[in-house]
């Protein structure tokens, strides 16, 4: 009996001892516990501090990529207009550049064009010319396509029924209340003739006018979308 309230009371002892030990650590390590406390509310502070800092740098890195890319489209953009040829061409020069580049076209021909008068009994008329060389380059195999203004079609149909003759697409400006006075021709999506000059006689042959020719994959591919949209709104002559 009495070796059992021995061990009855060392258990107790011990478990006395231990829960005053725990106390008094527990007393001792406050302080301790109530700093940790303090650099964890700071810590977690810091981190809300740096997921905002996280995100204005992010904020800031995509306002720099479209800079960046502004910058660069403003940069290739240079570089094509320095990489660009211009030249001029007053009253009877058109002609002779125009039938050079169409005769010379590789894969594709918008013309655009107020009025093209195709005349073949009158010998006199070098739209002809163009009207012909335009008919060659389809045949051998460029792209062409062609849009009027209701203009070629009231005054000169025959333009219109000798392209649709060799099987080359035409078609009239989709607008009734616009005109396309447009005047421009896109070769190989590099190369635009645009000004005054439309294919009849008297503004091939008689009257002043002026055009520009220019060599630019930038201004070229620019025409092509101007010349593409414009033949998509129209409707078949």
């Amino acid at each position: 009996m009495y070796r059992y309230s021995y061990m009855l009371v060392s258990i107790l002892m011990l478990v006395l001892g231990l829960t005053l030990g725990f106390m008094l650590c527990y007393v001792q390590l406050q302080p301790e516990i109530g700093r940790l406390s303090s650099i964890i509310e700071a810590m977690v502070e810091e981190l809300s501090y740096m997921e905002e800092a996280r995100l204005e740098l992010m904020n800031r890195l995509s306002e720099l990529e479209e800079a960046i890319n502004i910058v660069s489209g403003r940069y290739e953009k240079l570089v094509g207009s320095i990489n660009i040829t211009v030249e001029l061409l007053p009253d009877r020069s058109y002609l002779e550049k125009a039938y050079r580049l169409i005769a010379n076209a590789k894969s594709s021909i918008y013309l655009v064009m107020y009025a093209v008068e195709s005349n073949p009994m009158d010998e006199g008329n070098p739209a002809n010319i163009l009207i012909d060389t335009l008919i060659h380059a389809y045949l051998r195999g460029v792209n062409v396509k062609v849009l009027f203004d209701e203009e070629t079609a009231f005054n000169y149909p025959e333009t219109i029924a000798k392209l649709k003759s060799y099987g080359i697409p035409v078609r009239l400006d989709g607008d009734k209340a616009i005109a396309t006075h447009s005047k421009l021709l896109v070769v190989d999506g590099f190369y635009v003739l645009a000004g005054s000059h439309d294919w009849t006689k008297n503004s091939l042959n008689r009257n002043y006018e002026y055009s520009i020719m220019i060599a630019s994959s930038i201004y070229g591919s620019e025409a092509l979308s101007y010349a593409e949209d414009t033949w998509s709104k129209g409707y078949d002559a």
